[in-house]
């Protein structure tokens, strides 16, 4: 077989075995389908799912207009575009296509649920690349065929979750691999335009589909960094590992210049790491300028052959001062800094964030749950540390790959603020699938080395043997997670609880107006706690004084305050303030220590929490003030002068309850009286 045939071979092998793993990665995703589609309607993940429905239907109503402000958002102030927006554009648009111009709700609903899925196919593609671009094919193959098993993965795209998560993992690998790409590129500044392009055309989408992506780009430009500095201990440093970054950040910070200018979105006239702003445009432009200086000046340095190690302070001095003056001059970009650190679980933060489930630590010295990690990452997130430690030995033993050691970096980091937050679960399964495929790889290797078998023609057939126990034993948790995802529960709140309840508030009060004219203010708002807030603008179309951003927007404080109100006085005039004509009541006692903490008072005056390390459940015990405020009073009480238990509850002159769904909602920990 001639070159170029064996070569048109390989290719055709490849791209079939990758199609096979799309597909499965696909069909996999699909497996909650009955969950999803269900009684007639179609049941989303969870509120931030229904807003992002809304948010397409509003895109849809009002097309081609970018909509960057709700008014049925944190009532009767409005919220404007806190997320980019591009993400529900961009969904909104495929609807659009598909519905020939009139897409139907049914349409758009089908959509938005198949949708993450097919991302999660497309983002199995892009680890290939980048993982052979790390590694090696066969990695490639093996880390996809994980990928397409991993439930931190398939949980981010997992059909009837049209949600930022879906994306992130897909950017991130993309904004990496584009990054690898850049690295290697030996072209001249002119030649390699089209690439700088490129590259920094997917960072400016990822920061647009995903404001978080800040936090990519901030490791990249550390990597950068330490490969200089790599190079200056190597004697050796080539103008190109710097200057074609520099100009990807730099063009970066132009197109966010462009779009604060014109203030595209609504909000973007402020200094602030939260929503793309100002701030992005100076740090990145900083990012840039930093990596220009210091590349030439470590390339000046290397010309004298000079102490390496004084460069070094003399950089980390200028570095330092100039930090100084940035924040002297600027002083809200320190701020920002600190509260984005806050994010991430560095510090104390804001306690609205304990209300949210991803936000809290994935392991801690007080939940150290073994088995639940296991459940998202198979073992290897514990087996991380060793492969970290194993890879770092290789290239001190081997020299450094900048291609690994940028893995290993991103790796590392990755690890660490996983075990702070929950939330990088999902962009830390791509870290996780690609060392599961090393190991394996390695372990057939090995496998294939020992001498007794230099002679045995079925050597290759048998070193599988080991690569597949490995495989088996390393991923078993993550494939019997697969194999019950048919009957995972997926939206079990608003599906077996809530959903009847916000449909009857929609057929069975007065509208407050067109939901998706965005030009009219309602005529009143709904009460309910802000985790509602996705479904009560969705599903009953009525407009929420929280909202699903917490305290980013109006109105938690707002709805804070009205359920831990002590009196009926003080509530109403809380309902007044915001026109909120009615209440959705829901269980609050596992909320109420953050509630507490948000008014600044001292949660035990309202309820008193344990943790059970063995059960792995909270349970909750009463506070003095726990039967005056409303919370309870409409909970426990719905309104009326009744006795429960111990506790004796005063009738209300201004609540009823009006309607309760069938759903049973078992609260958990519920004081026993």
């Amino acid at each position: 077989m001639a070159l170029n045939e064996r070569h048109l071979c390989s290719k055709k092998i490849t791209l079939l075995t990758l199609s096979t793993l799309f597909i499965l990665t696909v069909l996999i995703r699909l497996l909650p389908f009955r969950q999803v589609f269900s009684e007639g309607n179609i049941y989303f993940f969870d509120g931030d799912c229904y807003l992002h429905l809304r948010k397409i239907m509003l895109h849809i109503e009002n097309f081609p207009s970018l909509i960057i402000f709700d008014k049925y958002e944190g009532f009767p102030v409005g919220t404007g575009a806190i997320w980019p927006p591009l993400l529900d554009y961009l969904m909104s648009l495929i609807a659009l296509i598909v519905g020939l111009g009139d897409p139907s709700v049914r349409q758009i609903e089908i959509l938005a649920a198949i949708l993450p899925p097919i991302i999660g196919g497309i983002t199995l593609i892009v680890v290939f690349y980048f993982t052979k671009r790390i590694f090696n094919i066969e990695v490639a193959f093996i880390s996809c065929l994980i990928l397409a098993f991993m439930p931190a993965n398939i949980f981010a795209t997992i059909i009837g979750r049209p949600d930022n998560q879906m994306i992130e993992p897909l950017m991130t690998t993309l904004l990496f691999a584009g990054y690898l790409k850049m690295r290697q590129c030996k072209l001249s500044l002119l030649s390699a335009t089209s690439q700088l392009l490129i590259l920094s055309l997917i960072a400016l989408l990822a920061l647009l589909l995903w404001r978080g992506s800040t936090l990519w780009l901030v490791i990249i430009a550390g990597i950068i960094l330490i490969d200089i500095t790599i190079s200056l201990f190597e004697g050796r440093l080539s103008k190109q590992i710097y200057t074609h970054m520099a100009m990807v950040y730099l063009l970066l910070s132009l197109y966010l210049f462009a779009l604060c200018s014109f203030n595209l979105f609504g909000n973007q006239n402020q200094i602030s790491f939260n929503i793309i702003s100002w701030f992005h445009v100076i740090i990145l432009s900083a990012i840039a300028l930093l990596l220009y200086v210091y590349g030439e000046f470590v390339s000046f340095w290397l010309k004298g052959k000079n102490n390496p190690f004084l460069c070094l302070l003399i950089c980390s001095m200028i570095v330092f001062v100039s930090l100084i003056i940035m924040f002297i001059a600027v002083p809200s970009i320190a701020e920002n800094i600190l509260a984005g650190m806050k994010i991430v679980g560095i510090g104390e933060y804001d306690p609205w964030l304990e209300l949210i489930n991803e936000y809290q630590p994935l392991v801690s010295l007080q939940n150290l749950n073994i088995e639940v990690v296991a459940s998202y990452f198979g073992w290897t997130f514990w087996l991380t540390p060793f492969f970290i430690s194993y890879i770092i030995y290789r290239l001190f033993r081997e020299g450094i790959d900048r291609n690994i050691l940028t893995f290993i970096i991103m790796t590392v980091v990755l690890f660490i603020l996983t075990i702070l937050r929950k939330r990088f679960i999902y962009v830390f399964s791509i870290n996780m699938v690609i060392a599961g495929g090393y190991v394996i790889f390695l372990a057939y290797n090995k496998a294939l080395l020992i001498k007794k078998m230099d002679k045995n023609k079925y050597r290759k057939t048998i070193a599988l043997f080991p690569a597949t126990a490995i495989f088996l034993i390393i991923f078993y948790p993550c494939l019997a997670a697969t194999y019950s995802l048919p009957s995972y529960k997926l939206a079990a709140k608003i599906k077996n609880n809530y959903y009847d309840a916000f449909l009857w508030l929609r057929n069975n009060t007065p509208s407050p107006g067109d939901p998706y004219d965005v030009d009219l203010n309602p005529g009143y708002s709904v009460m309910v706690y802000w985790g509602g807030a996705g479904w009560l603008e969705y599903i009953s179309e009525r407009p929420s004084v929280a909202t699903m951003y917490g305290s980013e927007a109006f109105g938690l404080k707002e709805s804070v305050s009205f359920f831990m109100a002590d009196s009926e006085e003080s509530a109403n005039l809380i309902m007044d303030k915001v026109g909120a004509k009615y209440v959705i009541v829901t269980p609050l006692d596992a909320v109420l220590i953050a509630y507490a903490k948000i008014l600044g008072e001292d949660p035990e005056n309202y309820v008193k929490s344990k943790f059970n390390p063995v059960t792995q459940r909270r349970s909750y015990g009463l506070g003095g003030k726990y039967d005056q405020i409303m919370a309870t009073r409409l909970m426990l009480a719905d309104g009326m002068a009744l006795d429960v238990g111990k506790l004796s509850f005063e009738a209300l002159n201004n609540y009823r309850l009006i309607y309760e769904s069938d759903g049973l909602y078992k609260i958990p920990g519920l004081p026993k009286a």
